[in-house]
């Protein structure tokens, strides 16, 4: 079991090391706008307006999305990641658990020692 404690030990290394997070999945847009004689509207060739960067994420039961400016899609894209990370490790560590639960069990000393407050 102490391969299994040492892992679960990484794992919250692993969490706390992790940087700033922000859910969701980056997409390209390309709009038309209101202007009846715009570029956008032209029946022959139109050309849209664009491109722009909409970040698109739900937290909790909230969806939401937002323009990204493209001075900040490499930082986005960056928190993304963060956020993916976050996911697995917290998964890897959920797992982790419930292993290290079917050896100690849910009462007794192991259990503070591995609670995060021990």
């Amino acid at each position: 079991m102490a391969k299994l404690d040492s892992k679960i030990q990484r794992l919250k290394l692993r969490l706390a090391a992790l940087g700033p997070f922000h859910p969701g999945k980056v997409t390209l847009q390309y709009n038309t706008c209101g202007k009846p004689n715009c570029r956008c509207k032209d029946k022959q060739s139109p050309q849209k307006h664009g491109p722009y960067y909409l970040l698109s994420y739900a937290v909790g039961k909230r969806h939401s999305t937002r323009f990204v400016k493209a001075s900040e899609l490499r930082a986005v894209r960056k928190r993304i990641a963060e956020y993916e990370a976050f996911k697995k490790t917290v998964g890897d560590l959920t797992e982790a658990y419930v292993e290290w639960s079917k050896y100690y069990g849910f009462m007794g000393e192991a259990d503070e020692k591995n609670s995060g407050n021990g």
